[in-house]
């Protein structure tokens, strides 16, 4: 078993927003992961540990790159780091828990962790008819796959129409509302404080 041992951990966090209409000019989902990650490399002062990187874990997206990771360790110049995609369906938090287990169990000092979406750019050249097309990479695979142990979506919410998140959050907010026996009322004007709160907290947050 790797030797464990107290130590500082370094955490960079960042986001990158990209608000273009024209799709020959926004960035696709694999340039915007890798701007991403410079960016937490800034936050957290160490810039040169994205070349350093042991390990880079990327859940799967609306896109089709066989390993996204491989060619951000290529970015960076961290060509020996293993790679991971997560499957829809695999909790997002699971790579970040993965990070520390690994991390505080010696098994890797530097480990990256990304994800990255670009509809918007994909929807405007469809309306446009231009091309704004991804990166085509070796159909290499990834280290490691992750996949759910399950079907997410059962045959009952498909039948229902439970099968997208503003459906299944809606449901799940109703129900804590009856279990909590809160009016209709008081239940939407605490779930607008909230949402108000993040609002506030996402206004604060520079982004491009």
């Amino acid at each position: 078993m790797p030797k464990r041992s107290r130590c500082p951990v370094l955490v960079g966090f960042a986001a990158v927003q990209q608000r273009s209409d024209d799709p020959r000019e926004a960035g696709e989902p694999l340039s915007l992961m890798g701007d991403a990650l410079e960016r937490a490399a800034e936050d957290a002062g160490a810039r040169a540990l994205l070349a350093r990187a042991d390990s880079i874990r990327i859940p799967r997206g609306f896109w089709d790159y066989s390993d996204p990771g491989r060619a951000l360790a290529e970015r960076f110049g961290s060509g020996p780091a293993r790679t991971c995609v997560a499957e829809i369906g695999v909790l997002q938090t699971t790579l970040l828990g993965g990070a520390a287990r690994d991390i505080a169990e010696g098994r890797a000092d530097v480990v990256l962790v990304a994800g990255a979406e670009a509809r918007h750019r994909a929807q405007r050249a469809r309306q446009l008819g231009v091309e704004a097309p991804l990166t085509r990479l070796a159909p290499a695979p990834p280290n490691e796959v992750l996949r759910p142990h399950a079907e997410i979506i059962s045959p009952l919410e498909m039948k229902v129409g439970l099968h997208t998140p503003v459906s299944q959050y809606a449901l799940i907010e109703n129900a804590l509302r009856f279990a909590d026996r809160q009016p209709l009322d008081a239940h939407r004007d605490a779930v607008a404080a909230l949402q108000a709160r993040a609002s506030a907290v996402a206004a604060q947050t520079t982004m491009r």
